[in-house]
């Protein structure tokens, strides 16, 4: 329910407040990444990514993450570090 809370009137804060915040930008990234937001809103995110390092950083390796993550998506893993990994979070579990 946050979540959509956050869709519904995040769009309309930015347009009040202004620029995002970095927390602001890193609580939307996914809608901004997938395309989500106002073109507004976008732009205003755009502009705070060239401007701000940290957040151009975040994004950045975010989206590394991401295209990382469709690359090995169909690769093969070994069976041996199959069974070693479930052992691991057998053992570990909370």
């Amino acid at each position: 329910m946050n979540k959509l809370l956050q869709r519904i009137f995040g769009p309309i804060m930015h347009r009040m407040m202004g620029p995002p915040s970095c927390q602001e930008l890193n609580t939307f990234l996914t809608d901004y990444l997938e395309g989500e937001l106002p073109e507004d809103t976008a732009t205003k995110y755009r502009k705070h990514l060239e401007k701000c390092p940290p957040c151009g950083a975040y994004f950045d390796q975010y989206q590394q993450t991401i295209d990382l993550a469709r690359e090995c998506r169909d690769a093969e893993l070994p069976p041996d570090l199959v069974e070693h990994t479930l052992e691991f979070l057998r053992a570990n579990r909370g």
